[in-house]
């Protein structure tokens, strides 16, 4: 079968998808898609059985690869990576394209499908289970990563070889619309502990959910179907945080032009290499914090595996950047646990630097409800010689270079003023800079460039911590940024 078609500039708006009908006669055991995009534009892929229904579907999808394949194969057997595989029922078939980027003059596409008849064995469906891997303690991992099973080259067997490499002890995997990886994560038995995730991946921004059981569907029809996908998210026990929310000159969707949900989870104000323009995120999410909004700061090397060994500089692996959670134990649930309550810290590398701060009783990411004066104060380990710097609404409150390792800083808090964070930083941004070409070139290349000239306005991040809120100018919830 062949379906055509015509893209115009524009068509689908704010939900830019078209979904293409397939009949499935009886007896089909594998169905196979290929397709052809006029060049200068851009159309994702994925593809969805009987069951399928509009946003938000629940049942029959069975996959998705964006750009990054021209052909997909679905059967009772098996199916390429990105998609499930499993019985090919009788009815209408949906391949749904994803208009990315269309030409001014429009894109052409050319769909062929395939089926073939007869009889397979059906692959037997493995959903993951918790477990425990470690006691009560400080965690080191990385919350976004992906394999073949979306848009890298890397298996999950080399993403979790490089990450325990750069010895991580907790790696989620968030493969782009798609929880296919979710099977192979159930088999595995390993000393990492593996959280199956979603990167809820739209055109106007891209969303982490952690420890989902089931699919959450991207397809938003409005701006406000972004609170369906958290309210879906925490009906599964799952946890949501918003991506890289800061502009990135040519990719596509993932600067976060949505509503922060009132129940928001968490944000991540790190993706990366510091030098990929994450003090925008940082900025907008203090703003955020500013207003009385409440979530954790964390981060995600957004690491797309290239393969093993990973050969590329430490700087663009897996753990670059490390969030650090303390948990009360090494389960998927116990690091959800953790991050929701925000014990939480950020550091450029496995090797820190960390911060613990806490004022009075209150830990990081909860609310200091006793008298004022207080004392704040910030446990800082393996930045001697940074700068460590408190953060108020108003901006920086105090900064000091931090003379050993480790090392323990007081603040007298006054009186209440939302809420306070530490950050360390390099005591010269453009050294560091330079430092940083000079370890890693491979990062100076295309649009990245523009970025150490724009970094050096700033300070150089080393680590962040999260915030301790103050009860008496706790806001309401927004969900809107403003």
């Amino acid at each position: 079968m062949i379906f055509t078609g015509q893209i115009q500039q524009g068509e689908g708006a704010f939900a830019p998808y078209r979904s293409i009908p397939v009949p499935v006669p009886r007896g089909v055991r594998e169905l196979r898609v290929s397709y052809e995009v006029q060049a200068g534009s851009i159309l994702d892929i994925g593809l969805a059985d009987p069951r399928f229904s509009e946003f938000p579907a629940r049942e029959g999808f069975r996959g998705w690869s964006g750009s990054a394949r021209r052909s997909i194969r679905v059967a009772a057997d098996g199916a390429t990576p990105g998609y499930l595989p499993g019985e090919i029922q009788p009815g209408e078939w949906t391949v749904i394209l994803g208009l990315a980027e269309v030409g001014p003059e429009g894109g052409r596409y050319r769909i062929e499908v395939t089926l073939e008849t007869g009889s397979g064995s059906a692959v037997q469906q493995r959903e993951w289970s918790d477990r425990s891997l470690g006691p009560a303690g400080w965690y080191p991992g990385d919350l976004q990563s992906h394999t073949h099973y979306s848009d890298a080259r890397g298996s999950l067997r080399d993403l979790v070889q490089a990450a325990a490499d750069r010895n991580l002890a907790f790696l989620a995997v968030t493969d782009h619309n798609t929880t296919s990886h979710h099977r192979e994560i159930a088999d595995y038995e390993g000393d990492m502990l593996l959280i199956p995730g979603e990167e809820i991946t739209t055109y106007h921004g891209h969303a982490n959910i952690w420890g989902l059981k089931q699919w959450i569907d991207f397809r938003l029809r409005s701006e406000g179907d972004v609170h369906t996908v958290c309210a879906l998210a925490h009906e599964q026990g799952a946890l949501m945080s918003v991506n890289h929310p800061k502009h990135i000159p040519g990719c596509i969707g993932c600067d976060w032009d949505l509503p922060w949900p009132e129940k928001l989870d968490a944000a991540e104000v790190w993706q990366g290499p510091w030098v990929m323009r994450n003090w925008e995120s940082l900025e907008r999410c203090d703003r955020l914090l500013r207003e009385g909004r409440r979530f954790t700061l964390l981060g995600g090397s957004d690491r797309h595996q290239p393969g093993y060994p990973d050969l590329d500089p430490a700087e663009l692996q897996a753990g670059t950047p490390t969030t650090w959670v303390y948990a009360d134990e090494l389960s998927v649930s116990g690091i959800l646990a953790g991050i929701t309550r925000g014990r939480v810290c950020v550091s450029e590398s496995p090797h820190g630097p960390c911060i613990d701060l806490s004022v009075g009783s209150a830990e990081m990411g909860s609310e200091y409800t006793g008298s004022f004066p207080a004392m704040a104060a910030a446990e800082v380990t393996g930045a001697k010689g940074q700068i460590l710097r408190w953060i108020g609404p108003n901006g920086v409150i105090r900064e000091q270079s931090v003379p050993s390792d480790p090392w323990r800083d007081v603040l007298l808090v006054k009186e209440p003023a939302g809420f306070i964070r530490c950050e360390t930083a390099a005591p010269d941004s453009r050294q560091e800079l330079n430092r940083l070409m000079e370890r890693a070139p491979e990062l100076v290349t295309g649009r990245v460039r523009d970025f150490f000239t724009e970094a050096a306005s700033y300070p150089y991040i080393r680590a962040l911590s999260n915030p301790v809120f103050f009860s008496s100018t706790r806001k309401k919830n927004r969900s809107s940024e403003g």
